[in-house]
C-alpha cells in the first residue's frame, strides 16, 4: 500500500515554478480523488493510493486555445483533464499539422512521452477552457513499478495511442477524403456525444472546420466542400462546430 507522500518520490523538478503553476485555482474547482478515479489510468488503485495521488496533483486553468504544451517540449508530467477538451496534434511536413487525438473530461494525456523518457511527441492545445490536473512523471513512473495493475494499464493505454496513429496512417492513404470525414464524424459522437447520447444531438466539444480538416489531412478549404456537401446530401447538419450526424446509414456505408 501507498502508506504516505514518501512513498511517491518527487525529484524537486516536476512541479518546479513556471508561468503555469502561478494561475490561481478557481473556487469550485472538482474534487480531485474523483477525477483520478474517472481517469481509466487509475481505475485499479484504492481509495486510500488515490486520495494520497490527489496530494501531488497541480491544477491547472487555461482558456480556449491555450497551449498545455508543445512537441518536443521535457516530457516532465501526465495530464489528467477534469473539465473541457484538448486535441493533440503532430507536426506535418507542410506545417499544417495532423490532429490525432481529441481528449475530454476524465482523458489523459502525455503518458507515453512520460514513461519513455523522451520528449512530448505532439502538442496539446485546448478547444475549450479546460480544468487540467498535472502529475509529475517520476511518480507515474514509479507507481508503474510497484503495482503491476498500474502498469499493465498503461502500457494499454499506449498501445491504444499508437494502433489510433498507425490507423489513421492508414487511412490517409487508403481513404478518399469522404470516407475519412465520414469515419471520424462517426468517431467523434460516439466518443464525444451531448448529453443524451445521441447523434442527431451533436457534439459535446465545439470543432471548427479547421480543426476537422487537420484531423482528415486535408485543407479548410476542402473541409468546407466535403461538409457543405455532406449538408446538401441530408447527413450532417453543421450546427455552429457541433456537428448533428442525421443519417449514420450513409455515413457508415461511406465510411466502410
Amino acid at each position: 500500500m501507498i502508506s504516505g507522500r514518501r512513498d511517491l518520490p518527487n525529484d524537486g523538478r516536476v512541479f518546479a515554478a513556471s508561468r503555469d503553476d502561478r494561475r490561481p485555482r478557481s473556487t469550485g474547482s472538482p474534487d480531485r480523488v474523483l477525477v483520478l478515479r474517472r481517469t481509466q489510468l487509475f481505475s485499479s488503485l484504492t481509495d486510500t493510493e488515490l486520495s494520497v495521488l490527489g496530494d501531488e496533483l497541480l491544477e491547472l486553468d487555461y482558456a480556449k486555445g491555450e497551449v498545455v504544451h508543445r512537441q518536443g517540449d521535457a516530457a516532465d508530467r501526465v495530464f489528467l483533464i477534469g473539465e473541457g477538451y484538448v486535441k493533440q496534434t503532430v507536426a506535418s511536413s507542410g506545417g499544417a499539422g495532423l490532429i490525432v487525438e481529441i481528449a475530454g473530461p476524465g482523458g489523459v494525456f502525455g503518458q507515453l512521452a512520460a514513461i519513455s523518457r523522451r520528449p512530448q511527441g505532439s502538442s496539446a492545445r485546448t478547444l475549450s477552457p479546460c480544468k487540467v490536473f498535472a502529475l509529475g512523471a517520476p511518480i507515474v513512473r514509479a507507481l508503474a513499478a510497484r503495482r503491476p495493475a498500474f502498469a499493465i494499464r498503461l502500457l494499454e493505454l499506449a498501445a491504444e495511442q499508437v494502433w489510433a496513429a498507425h490507423r489513421n496512417s492508414q487511412e490517409l492513404v487508403s481513404l478518399d477524403a469522404e470516407a475519412r470525414l465520414a469515419r471520424r464524424l462517426l468517431a467523434l459522437v460516439q466518443s464525444h456525444p451531448m448529453r443524451g447520447g445521441r447523434p442527431e444531438l451533436g457534439l459535446d466539444v465545439q470543432l471548427s472546420q479547421e480543426d476537422l480538416a487537420q484531423m482528415i489531412g486535408v485543407t479548410r478549404s476542402s473541409a468546407n466542400r466535403l461538409l457543405a456537401s455532406f449538408g446538401e446530401r441530408g447527413w450532417l447538419n453543421w450546427n455552429q462546430g457541433r456537428p448533428r450526424l442525421l443519417d449514420l446509414g450513409a455515413l457508415s456505408q461511406l465510411a466502410n
